[in-house]
């Protein structure tokens, strides 16, 4: 067995349909559930790490952290007195972002953006960074951000905002392949399947669980729950326990070699 943080550094962010050898993923690592809701213009997710999150993430990124506890930031911004990520971005997803409690970000675009930051977004900034919910909009013009991510005690919950649900889709399809192997020790892996992946964050407003609790090397299925208003790890499973006993009809991803398959049925 493989320590996460040993070999995080050895994966190269793919396009979405790609995905390298997911096997450095440690298995008592890994959540085995994963949620997805839709609030408004917010989307609550668990079971997605900070490190697995950053796999379907277009490069390069740059991020302003609002609440963190990663020891080598890049540097403060001499504007705005905030510490970022630019250059050390490998070493804050091979950080043990478990041990912030609270994390917190923005992207940006560039430096100069931070330098060029007017007073009123300054001001939003700060109000996110206290409170973890924007004062007017999760959209900093001057910053062309496109992720506001309030996380706490690295996936159990997430509330993600961004303006390219693309990326989310991306960042789902790669997390479902690679959580697949990680629980079943197949030494192959189905690819990411943007189609299956994008057909299920539309439908996040029902508040969908992915669960691989019973994945093994004889498991080529996952089942997924239609929940509702599932916000962190501990609602996932329990509507997930509560679903099951309900005996509905079961929902589900199915592996069949290199390809996933959608299926509905009891």
């Amino acid at each position: 067995m493989h320590c996460f943080a040993e070999n995080v550094r050895s994966y190269r962010r793919t396009e979405c349909g790609e995905m390298t050898d997911p096997r450095w993923l440690a298995h008592p690592q890994l959540d085995d559930m994963i949620s997805l809701y839709k609030e408004d213009s917010w989307y609550w997710i668990s079971g997605i790490k900070f490190s697995e999150f950053m796999l379907g993430v277009e490069r390069p990124v740059r991020l302003l952290l609002l609440k963190h506890k990663f020891a080598f930031p890049d540097s403060d911004d001499r504007h705005t007195r905030l510490e970022f990520v630019d250059a050390d971005l490998e070493a804050l997803i091979a950080d043990n972002a478990g041990m912030y409690g609270d994390f917190w970000w923005v992207d940006f675009f560039s430096r100069d953006s931070l330098a060029k930051l007017p007073l009123q977004e300054f001001l939003e900034l700060l109000y996110l960074k206290q409170l973890g919910k924007p004062l007017t909009s999760s959209h900093f013009p001057t910053l062309q951000n496109h992720f506001v991510y309030i996380g706490h005690d690295d996936g159990w919950a997430l509330q993600l905002w961004t303006d390219m649900p693309e990326q989310l889709v991306c960042i789902l399809a790669q997390v479902l392949s690679l959580k697949y192997v990680a629980f079943s020790g197949r030494r192959s892996y189905p690819k990411a399947d943007e189609a299956i992946a994008k057909s299920l964050v539309a439908r996040a407003e029902e508040g969908l669980c992915f669960d691989f609790r019973n994945v093994d090397a004889h498991t080529d299925s996952i089942p997924i729950y239609s929940v509702g208003a599932v916000k962190n790890s501990d609602d996932a499973e329990r509507f997930a326990d509560e679903f099951i006993r309900s005996g509905q009809t079961k929902e589900r991803l199915v592996v069949a070699g290199e390809q996933w398959h959608h299926e509905f049925g009891s």
